[in-house]
């Protein structure tokens, strides 16, 4: 009678074991690339940023602020832009005509976007960027900001309506 710790155990395959032509040498492993995905997150608006102040108020539908985003972000093709495309097309989001498009790594995105008949500067970019050219933030996009000072903010015509984050992930 056999005992102990290697009784009853096959620690070695038999030649003609069934799992043998899994793996054979010189054979290609596949692996896949990882890849980039994008979101967008924190996303927030503020209709009427100067509704309470002694400001005339300037009120922009929740639709039209997404409108300008995608406008913004339909000018490049990217991963990135594509997934920004996307989230606010889930948002009411429609495509408007857009000239004068800049966009510069350290500065963010800016652009002249024709609404019916109106045209508007809309600026995106960080916060510190675009606090030089609009007025003070409303109260509640400063506290995004200040809880996520990666938040892009996103000004028309100097005033800032908007803020959200873009994710990067690896899958």
């Amino acid at each position: 009678m056999k005992s102990g710790l290697f009784s009853r155990r096959r620690w070695f395959k038999k030649k003609n074991d069934k799992n043998k032509d899994d793996l054979q040498p010189g054979s290609p492993i596949e692996t896949r690339e990882p890849e980039e995905v994008f979101s967008v997150a924190d996303y927030l608006y503020i209709s009427d940023p100067l509704a309470g102040s002694n400001k005339a108020s300037i009120a922009i539908d929740p639709k039209v602020i997404a409108s300008y985003i995608f406008s913004i972000f339909s000018n490049e093709e990217s991963a990135m832009n594509d997934s920004v495309r996307k989230f606010f097309q889930e948002q009411g989001a429609e495509q408007f005509e857009s000239s004068q498009y800049s966009y510069n790594n350290s500065h963010g995105y800016s652009a002249r976007v024709r609404d019916k008949d109106l045209s508007h500067t809309i600026l995106v970019g960080y916060p510190a960027i675009i606090a030089r050219s609009s007025i003070p933030f409303h109260i509640k996009i400063a506290e995004a900001i200040r809880q996520n000072p990666n938040q892009l903010c996103v000004a028309i015509d100097g005033i800032v309506y908007a803020t959200f984050r873009i994710d990067r992930s690896l899958v």
